[in-house]
């Protein structure tokens, strides 16, 4: 659909050698109800430049359908830092595809914060092409009411010594429900790999779901680390009595649990700026929400 409809969209391009010190804001807005957006992504990074990126989607009513293509070429030596905050209005479905090339000592930060919407779903791979190469995926998500998340990764390793990581933290209350399926694939060709794969999930009530299958496939003997980790559980009582028993309403409390859950995802982000919109992002809807346990 995207490939037949696309109209819009962002296209950057870096010239070698060139660095952009300030990361670039680019803003999707949506208005009115029953319509399609289609917009598409691309950004190539040429040798030995650098580039911080902002994508923040927002707005749109219920019938909004968004189909949405991400592409990020990251050539030799060069560094990509992209984020992306996902704030649709309640009713709003989304499925997204992204996809990265990297090239030698090429390095990819790619974050997104799924916060808003009823239907959030997305692929996100990352071919680590080059030697020395390194990917690193970092995704939260806050779900409330009955918004489903679906998430699919895969990093797929090619060069020698290449590396890559992946923290994807989900907070969901009410009726939420939270998939991740995701494959750390390694090579033949890729000896010395070093990789990392977690994916956990915080549920606030009894009806919130969470589903989690991380899956490594090594195809060959030389490997520095292959390693990866799943979780889905409540709150901690213990933490959450701590809390209650310095005087805080629980309510508070359970709201401080969450942002430090989510917290962990948001101290990876190497930009302070883009860091700044994400923490807000999430902030807001958090204060829009009784977090509590239902």
């Amino acid at each position: 659909l995207n490939t037949a409809f696309w109209s819009g969209g962002v296209f950057i391009h870096v010239p070698p050698e060139a660095r952009v010190m300030l990361p670039l804001h680019a803003v999707l807005a949506a208005r009115g109800s029953g319509i399609g957006l289609f917009p598409r992504v691309l950004i190539v990074v040429a040798r030995g430049a650098e580039l911080a990126i902002v994508e923040e989607s927002l707005g749109g009513e219920t019938g909004t359908f968004v189909s949405a293509v991400i592409e990020l070429v990251v050539d030799d030596e060069a560094r990509l830092r992209h984020y992306r905050v996902q704030r649709w209005q309640e009713g709003v479905q989304e499925v997204f595809f992204q996809r990265a090339l990297l090239g030698r000592q090429a390095r990819l930060v790619t974050a997104f914060a799924g916060l808003g919407g009823e239907i959030f779903k997305g692929w996100i791979e990352s071919e680590i092409r080059g030697s020395g190469a390194s990917s690193e995926i970092y995704g939260l998500v806050y779900g409330t009411d009955h918004q489903h998340v679906d998430v699919i990764t895969l990093q797929d390793h090619l060069g020698d010594h290449s590396a890559s990581d992946l923290l994807i933290k989900a907070a969901l209350r009410d009726q939420a429900q939270s998939a991740y399926y995701g494959l750390t694939r390694v090579g033949r060709s890729a000896r010395m790999a070093d990789a990392n794969q977690e994916n956990r999930n915080l549920l606030l009530s009894d009806k919130a779901k969470a589903e989690a299958d991380p899956v490594l496939e090594i195809l060959t003997s030389e490997v520095q680390r292959c390693a990866h980790g799943a979780s889905a559980g409540p709150v901690d009582p213990e933490q959450l009595f701590y809390l209650e028993s310095r005087g805080l309403p629980r309510a508070q409390a359970e709201r401080l649990l969450v942002q430090g859950f989510l917290g962990e995802v948001l101290s990876r982000l190497p930009d302070a700026a883009a860091r700044a919109i994400l923490e807000q992002a999430v902030s807001a809807k958090l204060a829009r929400s009784d977090v509590g346990t239902s």
